[in-house]
């Protein structure tokens, strides 16, 4: 019975670890977002320049 335990316990840490890994996976991937939309939005402001002058 202990030894199967210890391999939940080893199941339940692998669990963990995947899912910290998809977390930080997901956190990279807003980031990646927020660059983008920070972009655009200095894209569409230096054509918002570009067409006044």
């Amino acid at each position: 019975a202990l030894k199967k335990y210890n391999q939940d316990i080893d199941k339940i840490h692998q669990n963990s670890l995947n899912i910290g890994g998809l977390l930080s996976d997901a956190k990279d991937a807003l980031a990646d977002l927020d660059l983008q939309q920070d972009y655009l939005a200095f894209d569409q402001e230096c054509k918002r320049k570009d067409n006044k002058d």
